[in-house]
């Protein structure tokens, strides 16, 4: 009955009561009080119905404003259609939601959706704030307190509570708390404007439950925004690590600091958003200097800076900065600790430099490099702080993040990296560059001391040669100082002498040669009265005085006044000695600079002054003095002599190095002999170098020779002498295996056989030097050096550089020989690689092609409906049979791949949940058949979606798996999977079984190939593979696999994987696999070409495809198959690749070809002319096999044996085909019969259950739900199943279609 209906009883007693009839008082007072009483009945029944239409309203309400929680991730959107909801409803005059701002204790807030009756103004985005709320009334809406007045003008409120409310004209008000958790987050208010309103319970309830799912809402959005943010964060951090990659990547490519410190500056610039990055390098003393400043656009560079702020070093001398140019930037404070950075201290951060305690001289720098804001991360060489990575904000402050941070101090460690490569590189090349040239430097700088010597001895003997020729003292004198002043590069060379009486006290310069613009100290008398007390006898004994810098030698206040009127810095004095008297010193003077004096400058000069000393006693010593220059001048020619003999040596040692440099970049040994003999020739400046090899009956022959125009070659052309010498065939040529070099200086003179000085004379041999040449330790032959018609001595020198030339022969012989046997080596590995090749793919075509005709009959067997029981049993017999010889056909390829490395890591995104259902259900039959218990148990915290190589990690397991139900009796086989506890991106697999255990002596051949436990062996079964190729995919995968067994009790196979999470939108879902019995109507016909050389391979095609409605047609081999296409046209060809007449890879191309030249012919083909579908069908399955058919012109690739899903697949793919398949049993609730079973099973179920079940749903409580499911007693009926998929798509509606409670009622 409608409401409308129910005023009608009020109406006539109205209409009564207004014309009163003539009636006795009693009787009217009665009939009036009748009518009241029927009245008011009337008005409760009718609000109890509208009572109960409310609630059901509400319900409505509720599961809507549920379902658009549930469909909306946006708060917003979600606010603003409940609080339409809520007011239409309630019909109240404004629904608010109102939010506090965070960190405000619930004293500001604003309004952030809302559904106003016009004209109301609306109150969104206007901030209010109560500074009394937290104190009063705050932790009451914290407890869930609901707050509700009927009409404010009838409560007592405060003032300012009450102005409030005015301001939106509200005049009765509910107000509801929005918690997230335990939060106070907002409030949810409903307001009457126009008239007071008393609020109902069950609008309360109404209204607290719309609160809860709206707190449930906030909730879940800021998970969801959390996850956002993390989401966000971690790509962010992942372009930031690929970034650094990439950074790292470019800083290892290039060994130049300066291009790595352009482009990491860049890189990073680019990356971080700053203004400026720089590299600043620290000097010893903490100074130091911006090498490196890359900027951003509208900035000023720090290096033109440098160099342009010049008034900077005077305006800053003294603050924590100085000598900003020059171009040097010295930081006091970084001088004194050290760089600013303790012992592996990284970073320092200031977000506002203003508000950072800085000095104000230290502001006024940073303001001059224009930072607001800056991060500046250590570059440590080493242990060694080396600089600083600056990265600046100019445009503004800067909070730095955390992010931020750890990637500038990446990239400074980086480039600390960098740095020291390129130091140790340096270092490297420097100690590379010293080994090759030592040898070299060493021989320049005895040349250079010896030229030096020889300078300095002819500078001495020019001296004492001038002192000879002249008697004269002064002249004598005068050459001396100037010889000695210009050798030795000094500014004052002076000659004192003593007076005679002065007790060495006194004296004058007697003869000087200076410089400009030193003053001259000839006849200047000086008094020096302790020299005579306390430094004479030293000098009357040869003692020399050498002092570098007379400032700090501490010399007495009188002896450097003497010298500072002189201007002298550097003071070398030597004894001028008259027989034992101490005539007169010799003094040389460096008045410029401090000079350190050279030993060998003071042992020219002593030499010198004892020259004058002689010079002195001349004149009764005159024959004493020309028997000492005869000495000199034999001494000057054995130097000489020495230095020939040196540079020759330097030269022989040059020749070695260049023979083992050569030995080390070439294998070639006939450029080797003859780069050698030709040198050591050019060296020993000889007649002939020749290579001698030895035979086995110790003969033997001349293989290389070097030799000079006019001597009778040894070899021509390609003809080689042979020397038979009957000596070495008697001794062996014992005296070269004692490794002795042999030299003649004069044949004539050695007692030598006959024989061999009549050889040696038949080419004009006069003298010989002859080296043995070992390879190993067998003589291989010998090294000579030959000097025709003449005598001549070996020097030593020679003698051992021929030894040493005749051992790097040999050394490069061996390398020869090992070269040569390596290349043997390697082209008989290559050749059982191609004979492994060969057969491998010879076996796999020769097997699976009897398997494709087995396989094949026994899928189309398997569809023949007419076969009785144990002819299917058969069938299926023979079709495991084949996929278990199938599957160790496959097992030997696929280890024979592994081998090769041709196994490649293929990951996708899958349903880890499913694979490990699919396998559970897959062994379960075959665990029950043997009575064991089969058990997967995968942790909650596992994720369902990863991403990984399925394909492998599904072998790996069915191979375990399989292995521990094969090899277990009694017990029970256990699968547990569970989140690695070392490694939270990593899935731990374990499979445990009770079999018999393996022992420890057979662990370490657990994964060798075809290698087999105890038990494999006795259970004769398989082929030893299926451990080792799981090693092999779990490797490839990043894991490791590990096994821990104990005999008689079990084992425990464990692998480890890293994965990485995905989500079901990234993973493909699986087909459903339905009987095709046929195509799909309103297609063209299609025409397919089976062409295959075995008949049972085109009768099993032609059975399979003609009944679907297929037009077949076949071909016996590939010229039969051309002959066909050209006069029929089919639109799909399956090509088997070996068959005779002409093979698939000939008949493809010949295909190919002419449909090109008819391409050209008729640029726009008919359907029936366009290219043909060309499948290629091949019993081998190797990736190489793959490629060729691709080239040949097949358009994709199907291996033997196939299923016949796979051909399906194919032509539907490649042709377009639709097909009709068999109708599905799969149950919907919108069959009217089986919803009425289904109805009729929840009747069985107790009243209370199906009402406790109305109730979730209308809740819309998932958790109960499942729960209730979960109590019907047969789970494995059609009701669960349908009403766990209801729940699953969360159709609560279609629930409550199913329980249908009010029909009942």
């Amino acid at each position: 009955m409608k409401a409308s209906t129910l005023t009608r009883p009020g109406q006539l007693l109205l209409l009564i009561m207004s014309r009163k009839p003539p009636l006795a008082k009693p009787i009217w007072r009665r009939l009036t009080h009748q009518f009241s009483e029927l009245h008011r009945r009337f008005k409760q029944l009718e609000k109890t119905n509208d009572l109960k239409s409310s609630q059901i309203e509400q319900q409505k309400a509720l599961l809507a404003v549920i379902a658009k929680i549930r469909e909306s991730l946006d708060l917003t959107t979600i606010f603003n259609s409940t609080a339409q909801e809520v007011r239409q409803l309630l019909k109240a005059d404004r629904v608010a939601i109102f939010r506090f701002k965070p960190k405000t204790q619930g004293t500001v807030g604003e309004f952030v959706a809302e559904d106003v009756l016009p004209p109301l103004s609306s109150a969104l985005n206007i901030t209010i704030e109560d500074l009394c709320f937290e104190q009063k009334h705050r932790d009451k809406y914290q407890q869930g307190r609901i707050h509700t007045f009927s009409d404010i003008e009838q409560i007592t409120l405060e003032d300012c509570y009450r102005d409030l409310l005015k301001q939106f004209n509200i005049r009765a008000n509910l107000v509801v708390p929005l918690l997230n958790e335990k939060e106070l987050w907002g409030l949810l208010c409903i307001h009457q404007c126009y008239q007071p309103r008393h609020w109902q319970d069950g609008e309360i309830e109404f209204v607290r439950q719309i609160a809860l799912h709206l707190g449930i809402a906030v909730q879940q959005a800021e998970q969801i925004g959390q996850l956002q943010r993390q989401s966000e964060q971690l790509a962010a951090s992942i372009q930031r690590e690929q970034a650094i990659a990439a950074i790292i990547n470019k800083i290892r490519r290039s060994l130049d600091l300066n291009t790595i410190f352009q482009t990491t500056t860049g890189e990073v610039l680019q990356l971080i958003k700053g203004d400026r990055v720089a590299i600043y390098r620290f000097n010893p003393d903490w100074s130091g200097e911006f090498i490196v400043d890359t900027v951003a656009h509208g900035w000023t560079s720090l290096m033109d800076l440098q160099f342009s702020h010049l008034e900077l070093c005077g305006n800053i001398s003294e603050c924590s900065v100085k000598n900003l140019v020059n171009p040097q930037l010295t930081d006091t404070y970084l001088k004194n600790t050290s760089g600013g950075f303790s012992q592996n201290d990284l970073f320092r951060v200031c977000n506002d430099i203003y508000n950072a305690g800085f000095s104000e001289c230290y502001i006024k720098i940073l303001e001059i490099c224009q930072a607001k804001a800056y991060v500046i991360v250590a570059i440590y060489e080493g242990e060694k702080l080396w600089g600083l990575l600056a990265t600046y904000q100019n445009s503004g402050l800067r909070h730095w993040e955390e992010t931020e941070i750890n990637f500038l101090v990446q990239i400074a460690a980086q480039l600390g990296v960098a740095i020291q490569q390129a130091e140790l590189l340096a270092q490297t090349q420097q100690r590379s560059a010293l080994l090759q040239t030592t040898l070299d430097t060493e021989l320049q700088k005895r040349a250079r001391e010896l030229a030096q010597e020889a300078q300095q001895e002819k500078a001495l003997a020019e001296v004492i040669d001038k002192i000879r020729n002249s008697l004269e003292l002064a002249t004598i004198f005068q050459t001396a100082t100037r010889e000695i002043r210009h050798l030795l590069g000094a500014d004052r060379v002076g000659i004192f002498q003593f007076y005679a009486s002065s007790g060495y006290q006194e004296g004058e310069f007697v003869s000087e040669d200076v410089i400009f613009p030193y003053s001259s100290v000839l006849a200047k008398k000086i008094q020096d009265r302790c020299f005579g007390e306390h430094h004479a006898n030293y000098y009357q004994e040869g003692y020399v005085l050498a002092i570098p810098d007379i400032e700090q030698a501490g010399l007495s206040d009188c002896h450097l006044e003497i010298l500072a009127e002189f201007q002298v810095k550097a003071n070398l004095v030597l004894p001028l000695l008259k027989g034992n008297e101490l005539w007169g010193l010799l003094c040389i003077h460096h008045c410029s600079t401090a000079r350190s004096w050279q030993p060998q400058e003071i042992e020219f000069v002593r030499k010198i002054a004892i020259q004058l000393g002689v010079a002195l006693q001349q004149a009764e010593l005159l024959v004493q003095a020309q028997n000492r220059s005869t000495e000199l001048q034999i001494a000057l020619a054995q130097v000489e002599l020495q230095k020939e003999q040196q540079a020759q040596v330097a030269q022989q040692e040059r020749t070695l190095a260049r023979v083992i440099e050569r030995v080390r970049q070439t294998l070639d040994i006939d450029t080797i002999f003859e780069s050698t003999t030709q040198e050591l020739r050019q060296i020993f400046n000889c007649d002939r170098v020749v290579v001698y090899r030895f035979f086995p009956d110790w003969n033997g022959e001349f293989v290389y020779e070097s030799l000079a125009e006019g001597w009778i070659p040894l070899i021509v052309g390609n003809t080689k002498t042979v020397w038979r010498d009957t000596y070495f065939q008697d001794t062996q040529a014992s005296r070269y295996h004692n490794h002795e070099t042999f030299a003649v200086d004069d044949i004539d003179q050695k007692k030598l056989s006959a024989c061999h000085l009549e050889l040696l004379k038949i080419f004009e041999i006069r003298a010989y030097l002859v080296a043995p040449v070992f390879v190993g330790e067998k003589l291989w032959g010998l090294l000579g050096a030959y000097q025709n018609r003449v005598p001549r001595h070996w020097e030593d020198s020679e003698i051992s550089l021929l030894t040493r030339v005749g051992d790097q022969l040999g050394v490069a012989l061996q390398q020869a020989e090992l070269i040569e046997e390596l290349k043997k080596a390697k082209e008989r590995a290559d050749a059982a690689n191609q004979a492994k090749s060969e057969f491998l793919a010879n076996m796999s075509h020769e097997l699976r092609t009897p398997l494709n005709a087995i396989l094949g009959f026994t899928q189309l067997l398997a569809r023949d409906s007419s076969l009785n029981q144990k002819q299917q049993d058969f069938v299926g017999i023979i079709g495991r049979s084949g996929e278990h010889l199938l599957s160790l056909l496959n097992d030997v390829l696929e280890m024979s791949k592994i081998e090769a490395g041709r196994i490649t890591l293929n990951e996708n995104d899958f349903d880890l949940y499913r694979l490990l259902n699919i396998l559970e259900e897959m062994f379960q039959l075959k665990a029950q058949s043997k009575n064991l218990q089969l058990i997967f148990h995968c942790d909650p915290d596992v994720p369902q979606y990863i991403k990984t190589d399925e394909s492998k990690l599904r072998q790996v397991l069915i191979n375990l798996i399989g292995n521990g139900i094969k090899f277990t009796e009694t017990g029970s086989v256990m699968l547990r999977v569970r989140v690695s506890p070392e490694n939270s991106q990593a899935i731990l697999f374990e499979v445990e079984d009770t079999g018999p255990g393996i022992g420890t002596e057979e662990l370490d051949i657990l994964f060798q190939a075809f290698v087999q436990t105890v038990s494999g062996r006795k259970s004769q079964e398989g082929t030893g593979l299926g451990l080792p190729i799981s090693q092999k995919f779990v490797e490839l995968m990043g894991g490791n696999i590990s096994v821990n067994s104990t005999l008689h009790k079990g084992s425990t196979f464990s692998f480890e994987i890293p994965v990485t999470h995905s989500e079901s939108t990234r993973v493909s879902k699986p087909n459903q696999t339905h009987q095709i019995i046929g195509l799909a109507p309103s297609q063209p016909p299609y025409r397919i070409l089976v062409a295959d050389d075995k008949w049972e391979s085109r009768l099993m095609l032609v059975n399979l495809l003609s009944p679907l409605g297929f037009q077949v047609r076949e071909a016996e081999n590939g010229q039969q198959a051309v002959e066909i296409w050209e006069s029929w046209h089919p639109n799909l060809i399956w090509m088997d690749m070996r068959m005779p007449v002409l093979d698939g890879y000939q008949a493809t191309r010949q295909i190919r070809e002419k449909e090109s030249l008819s391409a050209e012919l008729v640029p726009h083909p008919s359907q029936n002319q366009r290219p043909t579908k060309i499948i290629a069908l091949t019993a081998s399955v190797l990736d190489t096999h793959k490629m060729t058919v691709v080239k040949a012109g097949c358009d994709d690739f199907v291996a033997k044996p196939f299923r016949k899903e796979k051909i399906f697949d194919k032509i539907a793919e490649h042709l377009g085909v639709r097909y009709h398949y068999q109708q599905s049993d799969a149950i919907g609730v919108s069959d009217s019969s089986r919803l009425e079973n289904l109805r009729s099973e929840i009747q069985k179920m107790p009243a209370e259950w199906r009402k406790t079940l109305q109730s979730a749903v209308l809740s819309a409580r998932e958790k109960r739900i499942d729960q209730l499911i979960t109590q019907i007693p047969q789970q494995d009926s059609l009701l669960v199943k349908t009403l766990t998929s209801m729940l699953n798509k969360l159709a609560f509606d279609e629930i409550l279609e199913l329980i249908n409670i009010e029909d009942e009622q």
